[in-house]
């Protein structure tokens, strides 16, 4: 049996598959010769639509005379159309450049006199499964060409790419007429040619376009996938087997918190010789319901509930709302978190608002205060009441009309009118830090609401401490007392000096400092070769407003005034007292002693005696001549 019988028999096949999908299913086996082929068994069956057959689907007719290419117009060319622009179709007869068809005698070339597709437009039924087929050819090299399935007049979509030598090889597969589409167009459209001549290549035959086939190879399994918006996997996956052409079905699976987002285009479908995969995609289901109540304290509704909703496992956070008179008391714990599979209730519950304050002024017929005004806090709608004080040498004039009402969200003053009296006497204090004293108080009068001025007394030995507050204000019903507090001035110093009876300085003198009346004391300083002769009297005493001296007096020790005197006045002293005696010795008549050494010892003694008289003789003129120093 020859090719071109083959394909009648196999256009005469029924299926025994059919789908429902709109998705896009290909198979492509492979053949000797490098021509893709299937070793399906195809027998007649019914099939689910009216049966379907391209026409001319190997380009036998028209018959070509002479040998070479001809060209056909569309009118005049059975079953095909074309795209050119010249709407010619061209076709080639067996033995043209040494080529035989792939089915019949003859087959058409895409790459005409300008480039083009060839197409047929074919009743179908949405759902029904068409098995197509086809053969191609480069003519001078590996040309290129697409298979197209679509409805007329929409874009449609490439099934299969075919990229071909100098050998016929055959592209098969099958596609599943999606919903609505009751005509189908299938076409064949040159990409390129071996040469880059678009008027040369990419032959074509033995086209095959039926609804009636019978699958036996078994295909490539078929995944089923349950999986989140992310891909994350929600429930196991299932696998479906089965022969080649032969329908599947999937459904999605009730998964807990989620429902289905979207169904596959390939949930139904046919089973191939590629393995597929359906992905089921799933959402986060609807939460049950957020209501979001404001009531007060006692639960009655302030505002209309907020109503919110989202996915499971979503987010929500609410906000109280602003509700006049009413501030919130609390904020529920549960015023965020996320929705679930149960309704759920947020309430925020409000206490009145603290309204506005309600001043009470206490003034004369001109305004003045007379009084500190009262202030009344409450909340809004709540009632206040205010009442006149009593202001001495005051009388009430006037009650104002809003002495009772209710706070609200508005401030409010409330104005007692006073009759003006004579004030009470305001005292002026001059005090020190501990309260006393120091200068008679002054008292001043005036009438209520007459203001004043005070001033602080200059006190000797103190300086002011501090002016209080009220040193200025005005008269009121009320006595008051302004009191100035005072502290000790400054003193002047206190210069402590170290010196000899004739006043000369022994030490560096010391400064004391301090406030007037505060005392100080001073202590003698130890001096080399000098004891204090005396203390001063004012050695302890206080500061005050005259600068003080305090002078210590020392006089040498006994052992330093004689050794000063013996050095300044020895010499001279032995000169004279030598020139003495010697003048004596002169007048007298020598006494002459017997030779036993008497002599000497009387001259020794005598000169003892003369050192005795000596010391003692500078010591007394030494105390004379400090106490002549000390009375002068």
């Amino acid at each position: 049996m020859n090719k071109k019988k083959q394909i009648r028999l196999a256009s005469s096949i029924l299926a025994i598959s059919l789908l429902t999908s709109t998705s896009i299913q290909t198979s492509q086996v492979y053949a000797q010769g490098g021509v893709r082929h299937s070793n399906r068994v195809i027998s007649e069956k019914n099939s689910k639509g009216e049966k379907i057959n391209i026409v001319n689907g190997d380009f036998e007719s028209p018959v070509i005379e002479g040998g070479y290419p001809k060209f056909y117009s569309q009118e005049d060319f059975p079953g095909w159309k074309t795209t050119a622009s010249d709407g010619k179709i061209e076709l080639q007869p067996n033995g043209f450049e040494d080529t035989t068809a792939s089915s019949g005698k003859q087959w058409a070339e895409l790459n005409a006199n300008v480039p083009g597709a060839l197409y047929q437009d074919i009743p179908t039924t949405p759902g029904s499964v068409i098995y197509w087929q086809i053969s191609h050819r480069g003519r001078k090299g590996v040309d290129t060409a697409v298979v197209k399935f679509g409805a007329p007049g929409s874009s449609l979509e490439t099934i299969e790419t075919m990229k071909t030598g100098k050998e016929w090889k055959t592209y098969s597969g099958y596609y599943t007429v999606p919903e609505g589409q009751t005509t189908t167009r299938f076409q064949f459209e040159a990409v390129s040619t071996a040469t880059g001549d678009n008027s040369t290549g990419n032959l074509i035959d033995n086209v095959v376009f039926t609804n009636e086939f019978t699958p036996t190879e078994e295909a490539e399994p078929v995944t089923v996938n349950y999986i989140d918006e992310n891909g994350n996997q929600l429930a196991p996956s299932d696998t479906l087997t089965g022969k080649i052409g032969e329908n599947y079905q999937t459904k999605p699976k009730e998964i807990e918190n989620y429902v289905l987002k979207e169904t596959p285009k390939n949930a139904n479908g046919i089973f191939s010789n590629e393995a597929q995969t359906v992905n089921y995609v799933y959402e986060k289901a609807e939460g049950g319901t957020v209501t979001v109540n404001y009531v007060d304290e006692d639960g009655n509704a302030l505002a209309d509930p907020d109503t919110l909703t989202g996915k499971i496992g979503e987010s929500y956070e609410t906000k109280p709302k602003e509700i006049k008179g009413y501030v919130l008391k609390e904020t529920p714990n549960n015023a965020k978190g996320t929705f679930s599979d149960q309704a759920q209730t947020v309430t925020y519950v409000y206490e009145k608002a603290e309204g506005e304050t309600v001043t009470v002024n206490y003034v004369d017929e001109e305004g003045n205060a007379l009084a500190d005004p009262d202030t009344l806090t409450g909340k809004i709608g709540e009632s206040y009441e205010t009442k006149p004080k009593e202001i001495k040498g005051y009388a009430l004039k006037e009650t104002p009309n809003n002495a009772k009402g209710t706070f609200s969200d508005q401030a409010q003053t409330v104005t007692y009118v006073y009759e003006k009296a004579e004030g009470e006497a305001i005292t002026v204090n001059y005090v020190d830090e501990e309260g006393n004293a120091l200068a008679d108080p002054d008292t001043l009068t005036g009438k209520i609401g007459e203001s004043y001025e005070t001033t602080p007394k200059e006190i000797k030995d103190y300086v002011l401490e501090e002016t209080p507050d009220n040193a200025k204000g005005t008269f009121s019903d009320q006595a008051q007392t302004v009191t100035y507090v005072y502290e000790k001035a400054e003193g002047e110093t206190v210069t402590v000096n170290y010196v000899d009876e004739a006043g000369n300085a022994l030490a560096d003198p010391d400064t004391l400092t301090g406030k007037i009346g505060e005392s100080y004391e001073t202590t003698p300083k130890e001096i080399k070769d000098y004891v204090l002769e005396e203390t001063p009297d004012n050695a302890k005493g206080t500061f005050s407003d005259q600068a003080q001296t305090v002078t210590y007096v020392y006089e040498k020790t006994i052992e330093t005034a004689v050794n000063d005197y013996l050095n300044n006045n020895y010499v001279n002293n032995s000169v004279n007292l030598s020139n003495e005696k010697t003048t004596s010795k002169n007048n007298e008549t020598p006494k002459i002693y017997p030779q036993t050494g008497e002599k000497q010892n009387v001259s020794n003694f005598l000169s003892l005696s003369g050192v005795m008289t000596l010391v003692l003789a500078a010591w007394i003129y030494l105390k004379r001549k400090l106490k002549n120093n000390e009375i002068e």
